[in-house]
């Protein structure tokens, strides 16, 4: 069984801030980006 009093919670944190700030990155890029992509592929709003 895994002794949690033990656990070191500050890599856990780290990665978990990490882990959510490349995610807010990702959406705010992809929110950007995807008006063009849909552009220069041709596609319209109701084909995606």
């Amino acid at each position: 069984m895994i002794d949690l009093n033990n656990l070191k919670r500050g890599p856990i944190m780290v990665a978990l801030i990490v882990g959510m700030f490349i995610a807010a990155l990702n959406e705010t890029l992809m929110g950007n980006a995807f008006p063009a992509l849909m552009n220069s592929f041709g596609a319209t709003a109701t084909t995606v």
